[in-house]
């Protein structure tokens, strides 16, 4: 009989559980334990190791996180959660953006599509990585996207050429993504767009 399994397993239901009401001290406790446990018998836990990664996210502490994840990819590579949490606590660390665009390309490429761009690219611009973002919003145009979906795109993708003071080519996209959809919530989108718009265009005006 394995006497040390049951042990893992408690330890790792018991952290679930802590990670789940958010006291996340006590859930990377039980979820350590389970990883040292399994890790003692060189085995790897991905759940238990996963979900720890989770809770130094939650506690800010993304440099944990990331050695969770980091670990988590080198044992399967093909799980996209890993990947994905991986690149969310490099964005989170602030000075890893690169590192976090690198596993979120790798994540795509092994996905096989760009479905998650937008989604990716939502993420970046939260963060104000806008030139990142940038990238990921075209991939998903690229991606032949649904209307929805492409409208979505282009006015976030207009929001960060604003952003990053490219005036002319964010007025070109937001008039684009207008088009796709011309209904009531697009107008509105895009009118606040223009407004923020016109608005950094006498700024420029008057730096000028």
């Amino acid at each position: 009989m394995d006497l040390f399994e049951p042990h893992a397993e408690a330890h790792k239901n018991l952290g679930t559980y802590h990670l789940r009401v958010k006291n996340y001290e006590k859930a990377i406790h039980h979820l350590g334990r389970a990883v040292e446990i399994r890790a003692e018998k060189g085995q790897f836990f991905p759940a238990a190791l996963s979900n720890l990664g989770v809770c130094y996210i939650q506690n800010e502490n993304p440099a944990e996180a990331a050695k969770c994840f980091e670990i988590a990819v080198k044992n399967d590579p093909y799980l996209m959660d890993y990947r994905i949490n991986l690149a969310l606590a490099y964005l989170q660390m602030g000075g890893r953006v690169a590192a976090a665009v690198t596993q979120f390309k790798e994540t795509m490429r092994l996905a096989g599509n760009d479905k998650q761009a937008l989604a990716i690219g939502n993420r970046l611009r939260e963060k104000k990585h806008f030139a990142e973002a940038i990238e990921f919003y075209q991939l998903a145009v690229q991606a032949t996207p649904s209307p929805n979906e492409e409208q979505t795109a282009r006015f976030s993708n207009a929001q960060c050429l604003l952003a990053l003071g490219r005036l002319a080519e964010a007025k070109v996209e937001m008039d684009r993504a207008y088009t796709i959809q011309p209904n009531e919530h697009a107008q509105k989108f895009h009118f606040s767009l223009l407004r923020a718009y016109e608005t950094a265009m006498k700024r420029k005006q008057v730096l000028q």
